[in-house]
């Protein structure tokens, strides 16, 4: 199985480094923060932290926005403007500016490693741009899969049937992939953050593992160790045995 990546967080305690790629330990300090103003009031303005990681010694920068409160009255009547507020006040990393992600399997076809390596480019700045491109690259995959590629739900659960994990479904589900709340490939939904494309991105390296990299590993093997009279001795009894003739 891939090796995991943990996405760079605010305030996180543990990640892969930006920097160096290496999960490892991450010290964080205040790097400029709003002074207490007049009053006893603090003002309005952003906040700069740093992560130093354990491994390389190399810094993070993050930007913190000033803090928009989200009326309680406002999540009721309306959702989406609350939830765009939410989105506004998380912190983002402001250096360095780099893709963030897993690398693509070297077994997905070339379109595929194109469109999720330009997936992963955009995800830290658009993560709803990054997100529907890899939804896209979930259809592409079914299709190259031997599935219709027009219905991922119908698509998902056949690969499931071929031995893809049950697993593997759930947590397509939990990133609109399939499920009630799926969103049409290639299509923006506003509830798409960073952490939801970096988790389409595992998933489609876990997919390309499950259903071409294993198979292959396990092909390759087979072909590697059998000798030829193995390999027709398991043949012939793998074979389906021929219906008795009934005697005259």
């Amino acid at each position: 199985m891939p090796t995991p990546f943990v996405a760079p967080e605010f305030k996180k305690s543990s990640f892969n480094c930006p920097q160096c790629g290496a999960f490892a330990q991450q010290h964080w300090f205040v790097a400029w923060k709003a002074q207490e103003g007049a009053g006893g009031s603090f003002s309005p303005i952003p906040e700069v932290y740093t992560s130093v990681c354990a491994h390389c010694n190399r810094h993070t920068l993050w930007y913190l926005p000033p803090q928009r409160p989200v009326p309680r009255h406002l999540k009721d009547t309306q959702p989406e403007v609350a939830q765009r507020i939410e989105e506004s006040n998380k912190a983002r990393m402001i250096f360095p500016l780099v893709a963030q992600g897993p690398l693509p399997s070297a077994d997905l076809p070339e379109d595929i490693r194109q469109d999720f390596l330009e997936g992963r480019s955009i995800a830290p700045q658009s993560p709803r741009g990054a997100s529907a491109l890899l939804r896209l690259c979930i259809q592409k995959l079914c299709r190259h899969l031997g599935e219709p590629g027009k219905d991922l739900n119908a698509d998902i659960g056949a690969l499931v049937g071929r031995g893809l994990p049950k697993k593997i479904q759930q947590a397509l589900d939990t990133v609109r992939v399939v499920g009630n709340g799926a969103v049409h490939p290639g299509e923006l939904d506003l509830r798409d953050d960073l952490p939801t494309a970096l988790r389409l991105l595992e998933l489609i390296n876990m997919i390309a593992d499950v259903m071409i990299t294993q198979p292959k590993q396990v092909e390759a093997l087979y072909e590697r160790v059998l000798t030829p009279g193995q390999k027709e001795q398991i043949a012939k009894r793998d074979a389906p045995e021929e219906p008795r003739r009934n005697s005259p």
